[in-house]
């Protein structure tokens, strides 16, 4: 579906890696175009099988059987980017924010962002340029944030791991 006055494609831009998925009898060949991670995968195996999940649980990934069975685009949902326990950036369809920013491995402070450096992946990949506010930046800007904060209402402190 399109978003926020963009062409609806099947492709959404980002880093391109290859996957395949097999299934003779349920998945027809095609190549196809579209974002799915590695946290889409238990989501998927669950709507595949009859093992329920337990209500107090919520996953990150999404169920990507629909497009692997019957090609249809599964639903946008928010990526977020995390930097030890902050959120540096959220991903939402081809749009991408930037809330904060730090060289890879600098011993320098992150840099914060208000507003969000905003990039449009499908024609910025490398996220080169950010958008400026405008009429169609201005309400992508308020879904992302409005995503990130539903976000933060759900997440738990648990004891560090490291």
């Amino acid at each position: 579906t399109p978003f926020h006055g963009e062409k609806a494609t099947t492709w959404e831009g980002g880093m391109r890696v290859p996957a395949i998925a097999w299934m003779p009898s349920r998945i027809q060949p095609r190549t196809a175009h579209i974002v799915a991670s590695a946290l889409d995968l238990f989501p998927t195996a669950l709507a595949m099988g009859t093992a329920p999940l337990p209500a107090e649980v919520t996953l990150d990934g999404r169920d990507i059987s629909p497009f692997l069975f019957e090609e249809k685009l599964p639903p946008k949902k928010p990526f977020f980017f995390y930097r030890n326990k902050e959120v540096f950036a959220v991903r939402l369809g081809q749009w991408k924010a930037h809330f904060k920013t730090r060289p890879a491995y600098e011993k320098e402070a992150a840099q914060p962002h208000d507003p969000p450096l905003l990039f449009h992946l499908g024609r910025d990949p490398s996220e080169k340029r950010p958008r400026p506010l405008g009429p169609v930046t201005e309400p992508v800007q308020a879904e992302i944030k409005a995503a990130l904060e539903a976000h933060r209402v759900t997440r738990k402190k648990v004891p560090d791991q490291f």
